[in-house]
C-alpha cells in the first residue's frame, strides 16, 4: 500500500509517516525529515513569491483565487497580486483564502470555473515549484507518497497536481543533457572537429559563391 502524507497550512512539524492518518516509514524519508515544516511548504497557502501570467504572487492560493474572481471582476482579482500593493496581495495565503468570496460568480462563471480550476491550480503550482528551490526540494523528498490536503472540517483532497508536477520534474531531470567537465579532452577535440567542419563548409560556400559571381560576370 502506498505511503500517504497529509498536510495543511498549519500542519505540525511531525516526522514523515507520524502525522495523523499518515502511512510511511520515517527511516525512508530522512531527507524530508531534515526539512523544517515540510507539510506547510506543500500547502497552497505557503508563502513563496513567484512570477506567473505577468504578475507576482505570494502564494499559489493568491493566484488561484485571482483567476476565479477575475472571471467576474478584473479589478478585484488584481488585488491578489503583489504588484497591486493591496493588503490581500501583500498578505499570506490564508489571508487570500479568507477573501475568496469577495466576488460572487454568476451561474455561468461558476460552470466555467469548475471546468478550468484544476488546470489553473496545476499551472500556478508548476510555476511556483519551478521558481522556488526550497519548495521543489520538499516535493522531491516526498518520494512516491500520495499527497493529501486536509481542508476545514476534516475533508481531505488528494493533490494529484503535486504528484504530477513531481513526476514531470523527475522525467525532465532524467532527460537533461549532461555537460562534460571543463578540460575534458574528448569533448574539446569534438568541439574542435565541429569548428573545423563549420569552417570548411563556410569556405566551400564562399568558393561556390565566387564561382557563381564569375559565371554571371563573364557569361
Amino acid at each position: 500500500m502506498a505511503d500517504k502524507f497529509y498536510f495543511f497550512s498549519g500542519s505540525p512539524n511531525n516526522p514523515p509517516g507520524e502525522g495523523r492518518c499518515e502511512k510511511g516509514d520515517p527511516t525512508n524519508y530522512i531527507a524530508l525529515s531534515a526539512l523544517g515544516n515540510w507539510r506547510k511548504t506543500l500547502s497552497s497557502c505557503y508563502m513563496a513569491p513567484f512570477f506567473w501570467r505577468g504578475y507576482t504572487w505570494n502564494s499559489v492560493e493568491h493566484a488561484f483565487q485571482a483567476m476565479k474572481i477575475g472571471l467576474q471582476n478584473h479589478e478585484k482579482a488584481y488585488n491578489f497580486t503583489v504588484d497591486s500593493g493591496h493588503h490581500i496581495g501583500q498578505g499570506d495565503g490564508e489571508h487570500a483564502h479568507k477573501h475568496r468570496k469577495d466576488v460572487q460568480l454568476t451561474k455561468e462563471n461558476i460552470g466555467t470555473w469548475a471546468a478550468k480550476s484544476a488546470s489553473i491550480m496545476h499551472d500556478a503550482a508548476t510555476a511556483r515549484y519551478t521558481q522556488c528551490a526550497a519548495a521543489a526540494e520538499v516535493l522531491e523528498a516526498t518520494g512516491d507518497a500520495e499527497l493529501w490536503h486536509v481542508a476545514p472540517r476534516g475533508r481531505t483532497y488528494r493533490f494529484y497536481h503535486l504528484e504530477s508536477i513531481r513526476a514531470r520534474r523527475r522525467a525532465a531531470a532524467r532527460c537533461a543533457p549532461v555537460k562534460p567537465p571543463k578540460g575534458d579532452v574528448v569533448a574539446r577535440k569534438a568541439r574542435e572537429a565541429r569548428a573545423a567542419a563549420r569552417a570548411a563548409a563556410s569556405d566551400e560556400r564562399a568558393d561556390e559563391e565566387g564561382d557563381a559571381a564569375f559565371y554571371v560576370k563573364y557569361h
